[in-house]
Formats: structure tokens, C-alpha cells, sequence
């Protein structure tokens, strides 16, 4: 793949089938394909950020195209929330919840780039958010951490 972005290729295209799913962080073909993505410079880019208050307003949500979403989770049903932000047409959603549900596979696979943080890490972002004239996020491969060390 990042021969491939070196060539100045613009798309490739994977058809792969497994019985047994690799978690997304644990994912060679998706680690590989979203460093690729950063190094091609697709993924570095900074996004204004709206706070939406819970995420289950779609009127709200069309005015946030584009941008990154923060949605703050009022004893209300995260799925839900998550479910309009796909539906939606913002560059992605940043999730403060506490209440992440049994199964958090459901959010591995998601059709457009997210965050899902507890009260407390969220906390940050908000100050952040609030703190700032013109708010911006963006997301980039760090790192892969599995366990206790970075591979």
C-alpha cells in the first residue's frame, strides 16, 4: 500500500472474506491501509468541530456537514445517536458516553470516522471545544496498542 500511494495511486480496492474478523486495532490490512491514507496526506487534515448536544436532532445535524460532531450523552440511547451521525453527512463523531452498550464490535464498524470517550476524557475535549475561537480535530494512526505494548 505505500508503494503504492509512492506511485501516485489513487484508489485500491480489497476484496477480503474471513470467518474470523481481526479487531479493527488488530486489523494488518486496516492499520496498513489508514497509514498509507495518512502518508498520501487524506487523513492529516483539520476539521472544525460543532458540539451537537445529544445527536438525536437530524435537523441539527444538517448543520453540521462537514464537521466533526460532539455528541454528549443525556441518559439517551448512544446507539441511536450513533445510528443519525452515520446517516448524516458530518466528517465525523466524537461520542461522550459512559453508557458504550455490550457489544462495542457495533462501533468498530462504522461508516465514518469516530471517537467514543468516557465523562471524564470527554471533559477535556469540551474545555477544548469551549476554550477555543475556531475548535479543529482531526485523525491520524498514532500507534497500535494492544495490551501494554505499542506494536
Amino acid at each position: 500500500m505505500d508503494k503504492a500511494i509512492a506511485d501516485g495511486l489513487d484508489v485500491i480496492s480489497l476484496s477480503i472474506d474471513s470467518d474470523t474478523p481481526f479487531p479493527l486495532y488488530e486489523d494488518p490490512i486496516a492499520i496498513a491501509a489508514f497509514a498509507a491514507m495518512e502518508k498520501a496526506g487524506n487523513a492529516t487534515s483539520e476539521i472544525p468541530i460543532i458540539i451537537v448536544k445529544t445527536c438525536l436532532d437530524k435537523e441539527e445535524l444538517l448543520k453540521a456537514t462537514d464537521k466533526f460532531v460532539v455528541c454528549i450523552d443525556k441518559n439517551t440511547s448512544i446507539e441511536d445517536q450513533v445510528i443519525n451521525v452515520n446517516q448524516s453527512k458530518v466528517a465525523g463523531g466524537i461520542f461522550i458516553t459512559n453508557n458504550f452498550g455490550t457489544n462495542l464490535n457495533v462501533y468498530l464498524n462504522l461508516g465514518f470516522p469516530a471517537g467514543f470517550l468516557n465523562l471524564q476524557d470527554g471533559d477535556h475535549v469540551l474545555k477544548y471545544i469551549n476554550n477555543s475561537s475556531s475548535p479543529k480535530a482531526k485523525i491520524g494512526l498514532q500507534g497500535t496498542l494492544t495490551g501494554t505494548e505499542t506494536v
